[in-house]
């Protein structure tokens, strides 16, 4: 679940993945530009992922957010989230 608050360039996001081996959160802030999103914070996890930098770097494509993550292994992998609109 990845969680975006905000209007216009300047974003709060909060970040939560649930795994059979643990819980990880993220925090930080970000930016928009067009369809393109830059987010960049901290896990606040646990299981050894504590205090690590989270960035995303996705791209609106209609109601899907997808593009490249890079955690604590500093791997990029690929995520993708879709809008709810509450």
């Amino acid at each position: 679940m990845l969680d975006i608050r905000g209007a216009g360039r300047e974003l709060q996001w909060e970040w939560e993945q649930v795994t059979d081996r643990a819980t990880i959160r993220a925090s930080g802030t970000g930016s928009a530009s067009g369809e393109k999103v830059s987010l960049v914070g901290r896990s606040t996890g646990v299981g050894g992922f504590g205090n690590s930098l989270q960035s995303f770097s996705p791209t609106w494509d209609g109601p899907v957010l997808r593009g490249i993550s890079t955690g604590s292994n500093n791997l990029p992998r690929d995520v993708q989230f879709r809008r709810d609109r509450r």
